[in-house]
């Protein structure tokens, strides 16, 4: 893209010994960055004279530790370019990266951000060069909507996260999305990327374009420094807060994967409100799952909606995953309400069979199992919907009887 300007920022906190690579690699892209703005957070391990052979060609800004939020904030203030790419001070760029961002923009112009997979690199013991271990594509969710699949975590093998560094972004976009939320001491990347997949378009790019740097060294600032074996804790605590905040700030309707509006219909409200729990559930918040799924029964039982198979199929798959995580007091309570709706007078015959050929399934599989306590239950739970809707037993167990289950309800 001819007359394109581009501003690359790098927070930076005591990475003396990882900075000066990266710049190194960002120096040597073949399309070269309009302005590059480090930001040093307070660093105290001698920082600024690491990088004193590049003082010349970088905007260099100094601190207070106050995190990588506000390192980002300050870095963004100063940047000029039509285009943002952030970058981590301990990772890689490839070569070509930004070229490759360049051009998918030219091939897509009403792409508002672009974004990559990585590689996964680890030091050599001996020479301490970097040996890639592992490649990963662009991230790929389970929804059609880049912000439902982004939210949820969920993607498919050799598919990554993300990242910060693999994007390139319109500065409108940032500027539209407000700040980086200085309360977050990790997983501030996670809350902006959420903001930009909500309201504008991402284009993946199908190759590679940096590397993460696995190494041991402590994150977080200085007020929340934590180990490397601590990270993913911390991590799933930050995450978690982002999550809540969405749960309370982002409409019903957008979780709806397709085309929604803020006047939804009844119908819709229950698929957003599956949607929803199914997403908070990977993120183990399992008051705000409950909340949902309590919401979606107070619809159907009051006649402002009906219940399909879909929907249940969500909800089944909801029990079964409380019950491989061993939370029995939600698995019970999520089974209680998957047999109110299935029981509700007026319901679909069909569906209310499938949905007994369901427990009475589970039932056989927990015996096959040894788990005795479970098949119970499950058959207490196969029973009460056949005593509900008339069912003979031997509609149960006739042959072939599991073949006709949705294969969500046959895989568990």
């Amino acid at each position: 893209m001819t007359n394109t300007s581009v501003t690359i920022i790098i927070p930076t906190y005591n990475r003396a010994h990882f900075l000066p690579e990266c710049l190194k690699a960002l120096f040597a892209q073949t399309v070269r960055a309009s302005e590059v703005i480090v930001i040093n957070d307070g660093s105290t391990d001698g920082t600024t004279g690491a990088i004193a052979p590049y003082r010349g060609r970088i905007i260099y800004l100094e601190k207070q530790n106050g995190g990588k939020a506000s390192a980002l904030n300050v870095g963004m203030a100063q940047a000029t370019g039509e285009f943002i790419w952030i970058c981590d001070d301990d990772d890689i760029s490839l070569p070509d990266a930004l070229e490759l961002h360049l051009k998918k923009f030219e091939s897509e112009p009403s792409a508002d951000f672009t974004y990559s997979g990585y590689l996964v690199g680890v030091p050599n013991k001996e020479t301490n060069e970097i040996q890639i271990i592992e490649s990963c594509g662009p991230f790929k969710g389970v929804y059609n909507k880049l912000f439902l699949s982004f939210a949820s975590g969920a993607a498919g093998p050799g598919i990554g996260f993300m990242s910060q560094q693999g994007m390139l972004v319109r500065k409108r976009c940032y500027d539209a999305a407000g700040p980086f939320d200085e309360t977050l001491t990790r997983s501030e990347d996670f809350d902006m990327n959420l903001r930009l997949c909500r309201a504008f378009k991402g284009v993946p790019i199908e190759r590679p374009t940096f590397i993460i740097r696995c190494h041991d060294g402590e994150r977080g600032p200085s007020f929340d420094l934590h180990s490397i074996e601590k990270r993913e804790a911390r991590l799933l605590e930050t995450d978690q807060a982002v999550l809540r905040k969405l749960y309370e700030n982002v409409e019903l309707y957008e979780y709806v994967d397709g085309n929604g509006s803020n006047d939804l219909k009844t119908f819709r409200r229950v698929e957003a409100l599956l949607t929803r729990a199914r997403i908070f559930a990977n993120w183990y918040l399992d008051d705000l799952v409950m909340d949902d799924l309590s919401q979606l029964q107070v619809l159907v039982r009051e006649g402002a909606s009906s219940i399909d198979e879909s929907t249940m199929n969500g909800i089944f798959y909801l029990e079964s995953l409380y019950e491989r995580r061993g939370k029995k007091k939600y698995s019970k309570s999520i089974n209680k309400i998957a047999q109110n709706l299935v029981c509700l007078p007026g319901g679909d015959e069909h569906f209310s069979r499938t949905a007994a050929r369901y427990y009475f399934w589970k039932a056989l599989e927990s015996f096959r199992k040894g788990e005795r306590a479970r098949a119970f239950q499950s058959l207490l739970s196969s029973t009460k919907i056949m005593v509900l809707r008339h069912f003979p037993f031997s509609r149960l167990t006739r042959r072939g009887c599991n073949n006709d289950m949705p294969r969500d309800l046959r895989n568990g």
